[in-house]
């Protein structure tokens, strides 16, 4: 009987170590994920953002840049 116990009760140990290890892979992931999102908005928003603040300043030196009755 103890003997069972003691394979029981080494089983559970191992099993927390890899419970304890697959939360731990778990929760990197999710970091990396919850990056690459933050990442990924602001490069997209930032220019998006910025193109409207640049591009009439663009836009009038582009066309000072022309020839007249072009």
């Amino acid at each position: 009987m103890n003997e069972q116990l003691d394979r029981i009760e080494a089983k559970l140990a191992e099993l927390e170590t890899r419970v304890a290890l697959t939360y731990a892979a778990a929760e990197k992931t999710r970091k990396i994920l919850w990056w690459t999102g933050v990442i990924t908005v602001a490069a997209i928003a930032i220019p998006v953002l910025l193109i409207p603040l640049f591009l009439p300043a663009f836009m009038s030196s582009v066309s000072g840049s022309l020839p007249t009755g072009v």
